[in-house]
């Protein structure tokens, strides 16, 4: 397990730094001075060797890997990525089944995709990522809301047209959904 920690730690150095491991001595009650295993923050003798601790790093791994690229990115964004690469070589592996010309290097290729997908949505899910974009989405409504309701103070509408904004905003959005609807069938 040490080649392989050290393999991956070589490819998200800079994403996962190296530190100290947190436990503290049962003899002497000082802090343990060796380091922390890859993706953890306590060291192969205060539990790092642990399945459960193995797990959770594998998880902080793979997170650190695909945010190397792009750095910027929301996790959902990423998440959606990687499922639709494993999708993707899915369909690919499909046709070359049927065509007779599925390799060895493709299956490797559809296995480290399907399993990084699958990381990135374990860690996702544990991470409550479904409520996180919810409030990422709620936060930017409210920031267009006060926007939109700084722009009206400033045009200096009559009682009337403020009283229009409401149903034209709504027909305005409603024509994006169904514009965007018919874009995407």
């Amino acid at each position: 397990m040490a080649r392989f920690d050290k393999t991956r730690r070589q490819a998200v150095k800079d994403q996962i730094p190296t530190q100290q491991c947190t436990s503290k001595s049962k003899r002497s009650k000082l802090r343990c001075r060796r380091h922390a295993m890859v993706g953890q923050d306590v060291c192969m003798m205060h539990g790092g060797k642990s399945p459960q601790a193995q797990a959770k790093a594998a998880e902080r791994i793979s997170l650190a890997e695909a945010l190397i690229s792009t750095p910027r990115r929301q996790p959902w964004e990423v998440l959606e990525d990687a499922a639709h690469i494993a999708d993707v070589l899915m369909q690919d592996a499909r046709q070359d089944i049927t065509a007779g010309t599925f390799t060895a290097a493709d299956l490797d290729k559809l296995v480290s995709s399907l399993d990084r997908a699958h990381r990135l949505s374990t860690s996702n899910v544990a991470s409550g990522l479904a409520e996180r974009r919810q409030r990422f989405q709620e936060g930017q409504a409210q920031i267009m809301h006060r926007f939109v309701l700084k722009v009206l103070e400033g045009v200096g509408l009559t009682p009337e047209q403020k009283a229009l904004v409401p149903g034209v905003i709504k027909r305005v959005v409603e024509g994006e959904l169904v514009q965007q609807a018919e874009i995407a069938a």
